[in-house]
């Protein structure tokens, strides 16, 4: 989520630059210059409350690295921002069941969207003409840019979420809020077909949301139930240790990772800090990783070393190469 703070300072910029009537440029870089000290804060602060990932590479990776890899990265980003945007249905449901009706579907949702926000902002363009309202394409050009100001920096890395497109509601709630005015004084037809997809749109969002909060509480409580196992082959008092988790590969079931929505078994804990939350200041190292086969685990490395049995939905012991036990 530090990613999603990090689009404030554009966006703040851009507000004063559009709306700010005295030194609107000093002001956008007095701004800008505020948010930024206290994003550093947080930064800083994040850091003591959340230690690193002793076997992270580090945020930095996740940048594009060259022009064409950062002008693919746009490309793509755009479609997936946009997609996650302006798609009112259940994305995660569209991703595990996708086919060519179901893209065209996605696809279709999506043009109705842009469509019916398009003819409002048209109608409130040609009522404001009628009555000399000179701020409202200020209004737009501003909304619009500002997609692009609430898309940075996430818009620059390699692997985009659904979780970058919260500052992205802004601009969208608001550039709704002109469309929907435009309907306002049309004829009951017009404002029937934008109130019934209106309902649509909010309907499907309540169902949407209440699946994909499912989807955080069963990752949730799968996590939690693979922590409590590690830990119960550990003695109360353990501390200064390294542990391995394996997973088989042939496990993985295809499309099974969604964002934070849907998450397979070998990735629910995968940080090596992960046994810090509950045993804090212990040092005990979790080292997560999936492998064809458990006999290539060399467990001689490790403190403790866990394979996972997919269908029983539990850990179990590796002892030697190639043996397996259980506690």
């Amino acid at each position: 989520m530090a990613t999603c703070a990090f689009a404030l300072v554009p966006l703040s910029m851009l507000t004063v630059l559009c709306f700010w009537r005295t030194r609107p440029i000093q002001w956008s870089i007095a701004f800008a210059l505020a948010l930024g000290g206290l994003l550093l804060l947080v930064i800083f602060v994040r850091r003591y409350t959340i230690p690193p990932d002793p076997l992270s590479q580090g945020g930095w990776n996740y940048l594009a690295g060259s022009p064409v890899t950062l002008a693919r990265n746009v490309a793509i980003n755009t479609v997936l921002l946009g997609g996650g945007l302006f798609f009112f249905g259940n994305s995660v449901w569209a991703f595990v069941h996708q086919s060519s009706t179901v893209m065209a579907v996605v696809g279709a949702s999506i043009l109705a969207v842009i469509a019916l926000m398009a003819w409002g902002l048209f109608l409130r363009r040609r009522e404001s003409d009628g009555a000399g309202d000179d701020a409202l394409p200020r209004w737009i050009a501003y909304l619009l840019l500002s997609f692009a100001a609430a898309s940075f920096p996430a818009i620059l890395v390699n692997r985009v979420s659904e979780m970058y497109v919260p500052p992205l509601v802004l601009p969208f709630a608001l550039l709704c809020g002109f469309a929907a005015k435009g309907f306002t004084r049309m004829r009951l037809p017009a404002r029937a077909v934008a109130t019934s997809a209106a309902a649509v749109m909010l309907v499907s969002s309540v169902i949407t949301i209440r699946a994909k909060v499912d989807g955080l509480v069963d990752v949730g409580r799968r996590a939690d139930r693979q922590l409590r196992q590690i830990l119960a082959f550990l003695p109360p008092d353990a501390h200064d240790l390294r542990i391995c988790i394996r997973f088989l590969a042939r496990d993985r079931r295809p499309r099974d990772l969604y964002a934070v929505f849907r998450v397979p078994d070998p990735i629910l804990v995968p940080h090596a800090i992960a046994l810090n939350w509950p045993r804090p200041y212990r040092n005990l190292v979790l080292d997560s990783d999936t492998v064809a086969s458990f006999d290539e685990v060399d467990v001689s490395k490790y403190d403790l070393a866990l394979g996972w049995d997919a269908q029983r939905q539990a850990f179990f012991r590796l002892n030697r190469r190639g043996e397996t036990g259980t506690k």
